[in-house]
């Protein structure tokens, strides 16, 4: 957890952080366990393009800035970053899916203001490459 950062409670279940609140607001990122059906690649694959639809849709003047495909903890993930707007707030938004088993994602949404996302930006980037997994020892029975 970057300097300054706190968990935030939640009411959902999510593991949130807040950043310093800097210009009346704060950096935050949200961190749940997600399923995704069927539990393949392709039922992946297929997920990620149906999230486009659902962005657009959802995320008033979206406009993709970048997505990656990477590893983090030895585990396929995908980021993205993109703008949209609330309530007359430009925002930016970081989000990543890292796959933890077959049909199990952790996902993240982590957002700040367009103002600040240089600086942000890199934050939210930054608690993202550093997850880690805990090893699980198979037993044979």
């Amino acid at each position: 957890m970057p300097d300054g950062w706190v968990r935030v409670p939640s009411t959902d279940g999510a593991v949130v952080l807040g950043g310093p609140l800097v210009a009346g607001a704060r950096p935050t990122i949200a961190l749940a366990r997600e399923p995704f059906d069927p539990p393949t690649p392709d039922g992946l694959a297929r997920g990620l393009a149906a999230l486009r639809s659902i962005q657009i849709e959802e995320y008033p003047g979206f406009a993709l800035l970048a997505e990656r495909t990477v590893e983090v903890d030895g585990r396929w993930a995908h980021v993205e970053h993109f703008r949209w707007q609330h309530e007359g707030t430009a925002l930016t938004q970081l989000f990543a899916l890292i796959v933890i088993e077959p049909g199990m994602a952790l996902q993240i949404d982590g957002v700040c203001l367009t103002d600040l996302e240089a600086e942000h930006l890199v934050d939210l980037d930054a608690i993202v490459a550093s997850i880690g997994f805990p090893a699980v020892d198979h037993v044979a029975a």
